[in-house]
């Protein structure tokens, strides 16, 4: 296992917790196994679920839960509004007034 690696994986750990969830009040999915996946979700509190699962992504959100590809994710995280690149609030230069 390489350093970057080992690190990513120290990251995702402190960041996940173990939810248990409960049974959704009514099939939503074609396949009981993304039901799961969706209650799991909603059990966690999920922003989104990032998956490449096809019968997932016709949802497109699910309780307020995002359900989007990997793809999608990337863009996000690249986009024009992604952390640190110029559209981002955080990443303008301040203007400074010089004292008169």
């Amino acid at each position: 296992m390489t350093p970057a690696i080992a690190a990513f994986l120290n990251l995702y750990r402190a960041g996940s917790s173990l939810v248990v969830p409960e049974a959704l009040p009514a099939p939503i999915c074609r396949e009981a196994a993304d039901d799961v996946v969706l209650a799991t979700a909603l059990a966690a509190g999920a922003d989104a679920i990032v998956s490449g699962d096809q019968d997932l992504l016709v949802l497109r959100s699910y309780e307020r839960i995002r359900i989007i590809s990997p793809r999608s994710l990337l863009e996000e995280l690249d986009g024009p509004n992604a952390p640190g690149s110029p559209r981002d609030p955080a990443h303008e230069t301040p203007i400074i007034k010089a004292p008169r």
